[in-house]
């Protein structure tokens, strides 16, 4: 968006924006009470979840307006986290197990597999061998009716945040935070387990490895996912390459104005986004069970495609597409292999590239800024001009 004036609010800066961002964070917010049919205990829970988000969301609006950007964007971090982590809530059905075996062990489970005899293997759609352990994929957990009927499925990832004991801690401190009645050994062992369970199901590796599982994300769109969490955590860690983005001295024309334009714009798409994604995870979740319903379900599919076609620059995972600022860097790019222009090479113009070939970027707020300036590059005669001119 184009900078107004001088000590403009957010809403005069970014109107558009800021409209879509709050009615996104109303809908998140209205899920709970949205659902209809015959919800089960669950499905509320998942909903809540939702509006929780929805708090994180206006709690990042609210810290952009005042200017406490990098607290603003701190906060997406926790709301991007959660969002990948109510997808995996919403609509994973596979999930991965280890189990420490020899290779004669194996092939034993192996067999017992491919017969289909066994009723360990009733769930597992894969079973590989590696690092002397059996790597099984298993399907979600089934609900049947007294008919054996599947009458619902749940997500193998809900019991791992049911059963993630947070606040317990590492093994190695159990002797000297057991509390009264306490046995610490018992204490250690949850403890282990706890540690496994984080790693493999949420810390943002593990995360990002069942998404892909799932067929929920590609390998482009895990990437795409953990530039903006690398970009945001440099917030949430304090780094030097936060606060430097931060600095209205960067060098860029307009300082502290253009800094506080960009920072708020960059916000306002990250809540967008994130919300964004919820809310077509929620919609697919109710649209996969035939005894649910979404009262709302009109109205959140309004907000869906008007929120997408406004943020459709940000180029969001899976949601948008390269700009031309994104095709005139890709040329440049192919026309400087190993940093050094090659001359004799013939590089593709901007438009002969296809978009699925364009490269993400590495820096959202870098990128952001240069969508609103003017480019050229002398060597090879491109040039991009600003979004808004």
């Amino acid at each position: 968006m184009k900078p107004t004036t001088a000590g403009a609010s957010l809403s005069d800066e970014h109107p558009a924006l800021i409209e879509v961002a709050l009615a996104v964070i109303r809908q998140l917010a209205r899920v709970p009470q949205s659902l209809a049919g015959s919800p089960w205990q669950h499905h509320h829970e998942y909903a809540k979840r939702a509006a929780h988000l929805s708090e994180h969301l206006g709690a990042a609006i609210a810290l952009a307006t005042s200017r406490r950007y990098a607290s603003a964007l701190a906060v997406a971090r926790i709301a991007l986290e959660q969002g990948c982590v109510d997808e995996l809530l919403l609509l994973a059905d596979r999930y991965r197990e280890t189990i420490p075996a020899d290779v004669a062990a194996y092939r034993q489970l192996e067999a017992e597999w491919q017969r289909g005899e066994a009723d360990w293997a009733e769930s597992v759609v894969e079973l590989k061998y590696a690092n002397s352990a059996a790597r099984l994929v298993r399907k979600g957990h089934s609900v049947r009716s007294q008919d054996g009927i599947i009458v619902e499925h749940v997500s193998p990832y809900e019991p791992v945040l049911d059963e993630h004991k947070a606040l317990l801690g590492p093994p190695r401190v159990q002797d000297e935070l057991a509390g009264p009645f306490s046995d610490p050994e018992q204490l250690k062992k949850w403890a282990r387990r706890s540690q496994v369970a984080y790693h493999q199901y949420l810390s943002w590796s593990g995360i990002l490895d069942n998404l892909q599982l799932n067929e929920l994300v590609t390998a482009r769109q895990t990437l795409e996912l953990d530039t903006h969490y690398r970009f945001l955590s440099t917030f949430v860690h304090a780094t030097t390459a936060g606060y430097r983005a931060l600095d209205p001295q960067r060098g860029f024309p307009g300082a502290q104005y253009l800094r506080d334009h960009l920072l708020g714009e960059l916000a306002l798409l990250y809540v967008s986004a994130i919300g964004v994604t919820e809310l077509k995870s929620f919609i697919a979740y109710v649209d996969a069970r035939g005894h649910l319903e979404m009262t709302t379900r009109a109205e959140v599919e309004q907000v869906v495609s008007t929120a997408g076609e406004v943020i459709s620059y940000f180029w969001f995972p899976r949601l948008g597409s390269p700009v031309p600022y994104d095709f005139f860097t890709e040329a440049n790019r192919r026309a400087y292999p190993n940093g050094q222009f090659e001359r004799d090479m013939r590089a593709p113009r901007p438009d002969e590239i296809p978009a699925a070939e364009v490269s993400y970027y590495a820096n959202p707020l870098g990128r952001l800024e240069q969508l609103h300036l003017a480019g050229a590059e002398v060597s090879t005669g491109y040039s991009h001009v600003p979004m808004w001119p």
